[in-house]
């Protein structure tokens, strides 16, 4: 066989793949509510909402991140703040804050129990101080509109869900940034393929850091936080908990809703993904491996084989991009962000397939991860 007749191969299949995946990730999509069409005007009262945050050295946002919690326009509403450990000025932020509104209590974690991780357990604590009906978990640098939980709440009653996951918007400071959180939820979103996570059938699941509804009694019942005590890809695995034990699960777009500052610098961004790019895939090798090399093979090198293959193959090749430019443009227009960074797919790629490498490599050659400056062994992360 001739080397046109396998680079005709790889071009047609790939072009046929990109086609199929597009084609799920556009319908998909299309089938997530869009949180601004909810009403927020329920039939039956509100019921009252605890919302729980962990703040750990977050003085630059946490002010502001509170402040447009507390402008909610929801009826039955606290806030409960848990100040994870801080050394900078979060303490002092949240005891301000708390003195200025009633329905803001703060919770000071001085000390981290074995068998936890610093994030998970300041949430677990918090929730056990939630006296609402249902627990928003969020973080402490997102921003959300008023009527945000009104619309959430009255939708989660609706559907009657156990937990509800709204997919925000992520803000970046510059067009580099945006094109790779506009890969990294692209991939996030065909890796979980949240749009399925509703059907009682269906092994996919969802959960999201800056936005997860769940049912208080719910979530009590299944034991909180504590089966995932040591997951740093804590929100995703919450959803998982309630999936695998026949709760009802949800998601909702809300890029309008519910805004993100994710990473300011890619030094942030690589510090940060350290934590959850390998345990993201269980900590298994041989997935970072397989995906990466697919992920160069169909998302890289169809950009270079145009310009190198001849005949049939640089036109199928050529399709495949167009489709690749096509489903980017999809995903920009469903997170609010600039239409142009879907322009930097493969560049993006190449950074996403850098990124797994490097946090495997990481993790491994430190034995574990380190995480709001504590460091989490494997003989600690592994039976998570």
């Amino acid at each position: 066989m001739t080397l046109a007749f396998f680079l005709a191969l790889w071009a047609w299949s790939g072009l046929v793949i990109h086609l199929m995946v597009s084609a799920l990730f556009v319908r998909g999509i299309r089938q997530l509510v869009r949180i601004e069409n909810i009403t927020s005007q329920p039939r039956q009262p509100y019921p009252k909402v605890s919302i729980v945050l962990a703040a750990r050295n977050e003085e630059r946002h946490v002010r502001s991140a509170i402040q447009t919690l507390s402008r909610m326009d929801y009826p039955h509403l606290e806030i409960i703040a848990v100040d994870d450990r801080s050394t900078d000025g979060t303490r002092e932020i949240l005891e301000q804050l708390a003195a200025q509104d009633s329905r803001i209590s703060v919770l000071h974690i001085d000390s981290l129990p074995e068998g936890w991780l610093g994030k998970n357990h300041a949430l677990y604590r918090g929730a056990e101080r939630a006296r609402g009906e249902w627990i928003l978990f969020t973080d402490a640098d997102v921003f959300m509109k008023a009527d945000t939980l009104r619309r959430a709440v009255h939708y989660a009653q609706q559907q009657n869900v156990d937990l509800l996951a709204a997919l925000p918007g992520l803000e970046m400071p510059g067009w580099w940034l945006e094109t790779f959180a506009l890969v990294f939820m692209l991939f996030f979103c065909l890796y979980f393929q949240p749009w399925r996570a509703r059907r009682p059938n269906s092994r996919s699941y969802i959960g999201v850091g800056a936005f997860t509804l769940v049912r208080a009694s719910t979530y009590h019942e299944l034991g909180g936080h504590r089966p995932i005590a040591m997951r740093p890809d804590d929100d995703v695995r919450l959803g998982k908990l309630f999936k695998e034990h026949g709760k009802r699960i949800d998601v909702v777009r809300a890029a309008q809703h519910v805004r993100v500052p994710w990473y300011s610098s890619w030094a942030d961004l690589q510090r940060g993904l350290e934590k959850n790019l390998f345990s993201g895939v269980d900590y298994r090798m041989e997935i970072i491996i397989v995906s990466s090399l697919a992920a160069l093979l169909f998302n890289v090198a169809p950009y270079l084989m145009v310009f190198l293959a001849e005949g049939w193959a640089r036109w199928a090749f050529g399709a495949s991009c167009c489709v690749l430019w096509a489903m980017s443009l999809t995903a920009a227009r469903a997170a609010q962000m600039r239409l142009s960074a879907a322009l930097g797919f493969p560049l993006a790629v190449l950074l996403f397939v850098y990124l797994q490498w490097r946090t495997m490599i990481v993790n491994l050659w430190y034995g574990g991860i380190r995480w709001r400056d504590t460091f989490y062994s494997w003989e600690q992360l592994k039976p998570g």
